[in-house]
């Protein structure tokens, strides 16, 4: 297995890991489950560290991909820019999630609080997870660039 290929196969960890998590919050909030919601803040933590593992494999899968085609180096660009902010974004949410286990358990008149930001960051880091992977796919799948949408992080237009 070269760079590209351990890079795949980890930027679908995050993802599915914030999307079950979500899942798995709102279930326990229903069912108002305690276990259900430390379910969760686990999911969420792992997610952090799947994220951390596919951000720093990212450049061994940029030397890989600029050795096999010809690649935009302002798609490469973007989708680092989006990466960096979802790794962010990500381990926010993993230590939030972290902190939350022993408040839900040890001062539950704390958890409700923790329990909505959570969520809220969660559904934020959802989208963003969007965009990184919009933009990753972009870099070698032509027939979707046209249909990605694209908010510029910085000050330079794209081409």
């Amino acid at each position: 297995m070269n760079s590209a290929q351990l890079h795949l196969a980890l930027t679908h960890l995050p993802l599915v890991g914030i999307l079950l998590g979500i899942m798995v919050l709102l279930t326990g909030m229903i069912l108002k489950k305690n276990t259900l919601k430390i379910t969760a803040y686990a999911m969420f933590a792992f997610s952090a560290l799947a994220c951390a593992a596919a951000y720093f494999t990212g450049e061994g899968a940029k030397i890989v991909v600029d050795n096999t085609s010809q690649v935009s180096e302002t798609l490469i660009h973007r989708h680092e820019e989006y990466a960096e902010v979802f790794l962010v974004a990500t381990l926010l949410l993993g230590l939030l999630s972290l902190l939350a286990c022993p408040v839900t358990v040890k001062f539950p008149q704390y958890a409700k609080i923790i329990l909505v930001c959570i969520l809220l960051l969660a559904i934020i880091n959802g989208i963003l997870a969007a965009y990184v992977g919009s933009s990753g796919h972009a870099i070698r799948h032509s027939e979707i660039r046209t249909h990605t949408k694209v908010i510029p992080l910085e000050m330079d237009n794209y081409q």
